[in-house]
């Protein structure tokens, strides 16, 4: 909103687009009952790294992710 880009944005920030928007991908809302498979909604953030989505931390989110899945199986 105040046009903040790059290292002006605080880390904790850029982390919680990322899982905001994981979370709103995969999940049903109000105004629609669709959600995205977990491997749809990874490969759509990762692919805006570097846009959208800081790519650091969207190497470690999907480092969190792929160890998540590793230890539910």
């Amino acid at each position: 909103p105040l046009g903040l880009k790059g290292d002006d944005i605080l880390d904790g920030a850029k982390m919680i687009a990322i899982a905001d928007t994981f979370e709103a991908m995969t999940n049903s809302r109000a105004y629609r009952q669709h959600k995205r498979p977990v491997m749809r909604a990874i490969l759509e953030i990762n692919s805006n790294a570097g846009a959208q989505f800081d790519t650091q931390w969207v190497e470690h989110f999907i480092q969190v992710i792929k160890n998540n899945s590793k230890s539910s199986s």
